[in-house]
């Protein structure tokens, strides 16, 4: 597959934003205390949402350094079906989570075992997606992304959650720490936004 010639200009902000937010990141890390508070406030608004306690299936990431814990909430609804990505290729396969069946993936970041059931991208309810930076979406778009969507998403720049939201039927929330939130984005069009952004009050 031919790879799409990227804008340098936007390239470069976009570079530069995912900077500003590692130098957030190392600063916000310093105090687990706070990094913990957000957390524990942003899983209560979630677990409000009509929408998360309506679903059946829920796709959720395992997160990384600097994201917000997702252990918890997978642990407090067992009854739910949550789903995890895998990196395969260039593409996220969705596979049901088993707390037993997880080990060190793509880039040190843990997935499921390749063999445990996966879980089609329409079968999913609700999506919460990780991101780098989150921006609401610019007037330019009409007050939405170039999908439509209210939040613009910066993640690391592999693009798999920008090949992997499009082919989603439910709606798609960024979780976030308060640093992550920029008043706005470089934006290219293939980036996929995502309809809300959940972070701490």
């Amino acid at each position: 597959m031919m790879e799409e010639k990227r804008p340098v200009q936007t390239d470069s902000a976009k570079q530069a934003i995912r900077a500003e937010a590692k130098r957030r990141e190392r600063a916000f890390l310093q105090d687990p205390g706070l990094a913990a508070a957000e957390a524990g406030s942003i899983w209560q608004q979630v677990e409000e949402l009509p929408a998360f306690r309506q679903a059946d299936t829920v796709l959720v990431y395992l997160d990384i350094p600097g994201e917000v814990p997702t252990e918890d909430l997978l642990r407090r609804w067992p009854g739910k079906r949550f789903c995890i990505p895998r990196v395969d290729k260039d593409a996220l396969v969705l596979h049901a989570y088993h707390p037993q069946r997880i080990h060190s993936g793509y880039k040190g970041i843990r997935e499921p075992d390749a063999d445990t059931d996966i879980i089609p991208p329409e079968d999913v309810d609700l999506a919460l997606v990780p991101g780098i930076a989150f921006a609401p979406a610019t007037q330019n778009h009409g007050g939405c992304t170039s999908d439509g969507k209210a939040f613009q998403r910066l993640g690391h720049g592999g693009g798999f959650y920008d090949r992997l939201l499009p082919c989603l039927r439910c709606p798609a929330i960024g979780i976030a720490f308060r640093f992550r939130l920029f008043p706005e984005l470089p934006e290219d069009v293939w980036d996929a936004g995502v309809d809300a952004v959940i972070t701490a009050y």
